[in-house]
């Protein structure tokens, strides 16, 4: 994983100057004004690196950990009080202190990663919420019936509980439902098509974990990605049927629909690829296209992918947009003016006539250049939303330029997000805390909340009933969001 690469290079520069200030201390031969104004820039670089860098995770950390995190500060700080001022404490105070900056650190991030969650309390707090409507939840008695109609009766249940995506069927009253584990290639995943005004199950698929999809009106064809296979489904929407089903280079992420095509991104090379859902078959980019996009990205793939539904492009993003920002590879100016400076996001046309890539600049903060967990776009207001998860922030960016025109400051562990155009809001739900943030678009702040549950991974606007869809470990929810953040005054949650 990325960031856990970067923690590693963190401490294995942190820790050595630290070391190197200490063999300094020992020096006869160093000035002692000298000495004494290094090592106090060394300590003020330390002290601006952590609370830049680390100040989301600790602030995440004492909000769900408040009596440890007082007892790992005040760990760190015995050894420099106790202790004299010989290199021997030095040294001491630096371990402890890494260990205090460090352990939160990893355990903020594992939390947001499949760890540990008490369905039960998620399930009971959700059913205090008068506007959610439970749809395919672990939450309802015989949801574990239901779902062993298709995967079997002696399968487990852990799968089929990791609520992923939602996606429209091209009939406007039913929904589909893809649950599972990315990397997970087991049967015991589901795929479910549902009738929403009954919300009940009309049809289940037994799948490995499904990571994305979509659906085409015109051709009544949807589009299933099936990420731990690195393969897709197309399906008949009207009969059911699996039409076909193809093999890719590599791991499908998230799907964009626009005509009778279907856009991917892809985990490795050629990083994009589209679908035909008329006949099934798939198309890497053209060799130019393709040419450009493994230039500027290198093998790491696409971890993100969005797009304006009636929009004719389609914006991907990369999952460690830090490394293609920092580290782009070379390309020649007549291509920099073609194809824009190399960066973490890509913006593909469906005709693969054209792309263009887009940077972030470090001065938006290192971790939100970590990791990308959302791309929502708006060609009405030339708006490209970049949902930033360990910086707890959406980077509000120009459409056709990727230019910087704003920030909306919310939580660590934010992801995911799309848009209701029309009362002009966002909803982001949150992995880590369990609530859907409302923002509003014309202020870019948020006006209300409302709790949908921990480990919200997704969440997609139906504008026919002003619902959302949300997939979290309280299972698929329908939440009635009209008149939510409207007005501007809070209806269900004080705003942070």
């Amino acid at each position: 994983m990325p960031n856990i690469a970067m923690l590693a290079l963190a401490i294995g520069i942190f820790l050595p100057t630290l070391l190197l200030a200490t063999r300094l201390g020992r020096a006869r031969w160093l000035p002692a004004r000298i000495l004494r104004a290094l090592l106090k820039s060394l300590r003020l670089l330390s002290i601006v690196i952590l609370v830049l860098g680390f100040r989301p995770f600790a602030v995440a950390f004492a909000e769900t950990y408040p009596f440890t995190a007082v007892g790992v500060a005040v760990l760190g700080l015995v050894p420099a009080v106790r202790g004299r001022k010989t290199a021997r404490a030095r040294v001491l105070t630096a371990s402890i202190g890494l260990v205090a900056i460090f352990t939160p650190v990893l355990i903020v991030w594992m939390s947001f990663f499949n760890i540990h969650y008490d369905y039960a309390a998620d399930c009971a707090k959700v059913a205090e919420v008068p506007r959610i409507r439970l749809l395919f939840s672990q939450c309802q008695p015989g949801w574990a019936d239901e779902v062993r109609k298709a995967i079997g009766t002696d399968a487990k249940l852990t799968n089929a509980r990791h609520s992923r995506v939602t996606f429209q069927a091209a009939d406007p009253d039913y929904l589909y439902l893809g649950t599972g584990l990315e990397e997970n290639r087991d049967r015991d995943h589901v795929l479910v098509r549902l009738h929403v005004p009954t919300a009940t199950v009309d049809r289940i698929y037994a799948t490995s974990a499904v990571f994305g999809g979509g659906c085409d009106p015109e051709t009544k064809r949807c589009l299933a990605l099936l990420s731990a296979d690195s393969a897709y489904l197309v399906i008949d929407d009207v009969t059911g049927a699996i039409v076909a089903r193809g093999d890719l280079p590599a791991r499908p992420r998230f799907a964009g629909i626009h005509d009778h095509w279907g856009m991917m991104a892809l985990s490795g090379p050629p990083h994009v690829a589209r679908v035909d859902l008329s006949t099934g078959e798939w198309s890497p980019p053209p060799a130019p296209v393709a040419d450009a996009i493994l230039a500027n990205m290198g093998e790491p793939g696409y971890g993100y992918l969005g797009n304006d539904r009636a929009a004719d492009d389609v914006f991907v993003c990369s999952d460690e947009p830090s490394m293609s920002t920092m580290w782009p590879e070379h390309l020649e100016p007549e291509r920099i003016r073609e194809w824009g400076r190399p960066g973490p996001i890509a913006r593909v046309s469906f005709d693969f006539a054209h792309v263009r890539f887009g940077t972030l600049p470090l001065a938006d903060g290192f971790w939100s250049l970590l990791m990308c967990n959302g791309l929502v776009a708006e060609r009405d207001r030339n708006r490209l939303y970049f949902v930033a998860t360990l910086a707890g922030e959406v980077l509000v960016l120009d459409y056709d330029t990727f230019e910087p025109r704003g920030r909306i400051p919310l939580a660590v562990g934010v992801r995911s997000g799309d848009l209701d155009r029309a009362g002009r809001r966002l909803f982001i739900p949150n992995y880590a805390t369990g609530w859907m943030s409302v923002v509003d678009l014309e202020s870019l702040r948020e006006v209300d909340r409302l709790f949908v549950g921990r480990g919200g991974r997704w969440v997609e606007y139906d504008s026919r009933r002003d619902v959302v869809y949300v997939a979290s470990r309280a299972g698929f929810l329908e939440v009635d969001v009209h008149g939510l953040g409207v007005t501007g005054t809070p209806v269900t949650g004080a705003p942070h």
